[in-house]
């Protein structure tokens, strides 16, 4: 097996992290000066989000954040440094009609959106993500099981806004099994961090690491917690 070492002569580390109130918190400017330095040093960073790339890249160009590799919609688009998708998962069309119709029955969904992993529009023939915003957290829960139990091959969860709906074979930590099969990268190697429940794939297929202020479920996952992801390339930087 081949082995990847960075500038420093240390085996090429990989940092997955999420961005929205993980990479991206109320204080951020100290974790993008971290990745940036941890890029330069030859290693890989990869942000995994459920975002469409659009709405991710307008921030990442605006405060020159370095990266390797983008995962949009939860895992089921990656894209390279020149924004090229080289991984894509999709919703299978018919499949997508079905649960857009059955989104916009559900008196809870105010808005429903679909994803091409580009952009966020109402009609599209290549679906990676569905969303529908909620008017109550609490009843959105009820909206997503009634989508995984009647329509197969779907998983999906509820966040502050929306209902979240992918392929099953689309999450974060399939779309990082991917990336650390493209460098053949060893297990010990590859450091995950985030926030909520989208990111409980990725942190227990890899060394997985909450910040502070996460959910409970992810928390359970994860070999630690951390106030930044700057502390974590501080602990990474040690081994």
């Amino acid at each position: 097996m081949n082995v990847w070492y960075n500038k420093n002569g240390g085996k090429m580390k990989m940092l997955v992290t999420d961005f929205d109130r993980t990479l991206f918190p109320d204080h951020f400017e100290e974790n993008i000066i971290s990745i940036n330095d941890f890029v330069d040093q030859g290693n890989i960073l990869v942000i995994a989000t459920g975002r469409n790339l659009k709405s991710l890249y307008d921030q990442i160009k605006e405060y020159n954040i370095k990266y390797n590799y983008l995962i949009c919609n939860d895992g089921a688009v990656i894209y390279d440094q020149n924004l090229n998708s080289i991984f894509q998962v999709e919703i299978e069309p018919k499949l997508a009609e079905k649960i857009v119709r059955e989104l916009k029955k559900d008196k809870n969904i105010k808005e429903v959106f679909v994803s091409d992993g580009y952009n966020l529009l109402e009609n599209v023939s290549q679906v990676t993500a569905i969303f529908g915003k909620h008017i109550k957290k609490y009843l959105a829960f009820k909206t997503l099981k009634k989508i995984v139990n009647k329509f197969d091959n779907v998983h999906g969860y509820v966040s502050t806004n929306w209902v979240a709906i992918n392929d099953k074979k689309a999450s974060k930590g399939m779309a990082v099994k991917y990336l650390v099969s493209k460098y053949n990268l060893a297990k010990e190697d590859v450091f995950t961090i985030g926030n909520s429940f989208n990111d409980i794939s990725m942190n227990e297929m890899y060394q997985g690491y909450s910040v502070k202020k996460a959910n409970y479920a992810l928390k359970r996952v994860s070999i630690g917690k951390v106030k930044s992801v700057s502390e974590l390339i501080k602990i990474i930087n040690q081994k």
